[in-house]
């Protein structure tokens, strides 16, 4: 992840994978100062490791 990712991904208790694997795509659009940019390099980082996350699904949208 670059430091980037990691900084905001601090800031919303994101700490592992297991805890990316949480969030939908659109949930991970919803958190603060993490932009469009950032989260496709999430997303593209997790496909490569084959993990792939919902587009969009509220059951992987935690509270924040």
């Amino acid at each position: 992840m670059v430091k980037n990712e990691r900084t905001h991904s601090l800031d919303a208790q994101v700490n592992t994978i297991e805890d990316l694997k949480k969030y939908s795509v659109t949930g991970l659009r919803t958190l603060k100062n993490l932009g469009n940019k950032s989260v496709s390099q999430i997303v593209e980082a997790l496909q490569s490791r084959g993990i792939e996350l919902p587009v969009s699904d509220p059951e992987h949208t935690p509270s924040l």
